[in-house]
């Protein structure tokens, strides 16, 4: 089955994927480990289980990569001697990987993002963020963000700043993480049938 979108450089690759298979494929497709395996068997959420096997999909017959997710403390997967990001919304499961600390987000595009703006976006986020398909970038751009810094202690709204950027299909836009470290990032979207997709990587670190 095709990919739906992949992006390559230097410094990373990137796979989208429209996970429209069954369990039954990627079950049968996808190599574990024992532990793995005993991880999946707990799996009883279907969604779960299935968007759980596409991203070891991705990383074995789609990227060549036969090593297994190990986690750190806080949860953030590292794979190899690469870092990988992980993301999912409505049947599309994505999968960045990269010799940086890098991180991705996707979701589909809706009115959800603005019932919870004013839980995530400052007044001046909020002039430039006009309608749905906008929101749902800065929210994306805003969780690619919190992976990036790795860090619980982050306010959406106080310590991560969007700056305004020209609204289009596909761009990119430049982002202030506060905190651990302030750092200026550069974040790329792309529009993927009905959802919106950010992705970025910090090559200073």
């Amino acid at each position: 089955m095709p990919t739906y979108n992949k992006y390559t450089s230097e410094d990373y690759s990137i796979i989208v994927w429209e996970s429209t298979e069954s369990i039954d494929y990627f079950e049968k497709e996808v190599f574990l480990t024992q532990e793995e395996k005993k991880y999946y068997s707990i799996i009883r959420n279907s969604s779960r289980r299935k968007e759980w096997l596409t991203v070891r999909y991705i990383l074995q017959k789609e990227l060549n990569i036969k090593n297994t997710i190990i986690y750190n403390k806080k949860g953030k997967p590292y794979i190899s001697d690469n870092h990988i990001s992980i993301t999912h919304s409505n049947n599309f499961v994505a999968v960045m990987i990269s010799k940086w600390n890098c991180a991705i987000d996707i979701e589909k595009i809706s009115s959800r993002v603005s019932r919870v703006s004013h839980k995530a976006f400052s007044a001046n986020e909020m002039q430039f963020a006009t309608d749905d398909e906008l929101l749902t970038v800065l929210w994306c751009a805003k969780e690619t963000a919190f992976k990036l810094a790795d860090t619980s202690n982050v306010d959406f709204i106080e310590d991560i700043q969007i700056f305004p950027f020209s609204p289009s299909q596909s761009g990119s836009l430049i982002c202030e993480i506060r905190k651990p470290i302030p750092i200026k990032i550069k974040m790329y979207y792309e529009t993927i049938k009905n959802c919106k997709f950010v992705w970025t990587f910090n090559n200073k670190t």
